[in-house]
């Protein structure tokens, strides 16, 4: 199972956290890389991504102000948005020991099939 590049856990608020410091490198910081156009990356995907990455940077913007960071944090085989802090967790947090335990602690669903996607799509 891969090693998480974040550390989250609780701290002693019970309070989930997660931290891009402290993990076992840095996060990227969120933004999607730009490329010319080829088979793999076509102007559909580059136009995809600008659009993406603005709504990012849009959002990113509200994190600093609370002096939060925008990630994208792999959760064992899916990818999370998460607010991370630039800070270490404090040695007291109770710090989750895996990918399942980083999921439980931070609430992710299991992924759905691409059926279970469209059905719920069509219900909303």
């Amino acid at each position: 199972m891969p090693v998480p590049m974040y550390d989250v856990g609780f701290g002693t608020d019970g309070v989930a956290g997660a931290s891009c410091a402290g993990g076992t490198s840095d996060c990227l910081g969120l933004e999607l890389a730009i490329a010319d156009a080829t088979p793999v990356h076509d102007e559909v995907l580059i136009k995809v991504t600008r659009k993406i990455n603005r709504i990012l940077e849009e959002t990113r913007e509200k994190g600093r102000r609370k002096n939060l960071n925008l990630e994208l944090i792999n959760v064992g085989g899916q990818a999370l948005l998460a607010w991370t802090s630039p800070a270490k967790l404090g040695p007291e947090a109770r710090r989750a020991a895996d990918i399942a335990e980083i999921n439980r602690i931070l609430c992710v669903h299991p992924r759905r099939s691409h059926e279970q996607e469209s059905k719920a799509q069509s219900s909303d």
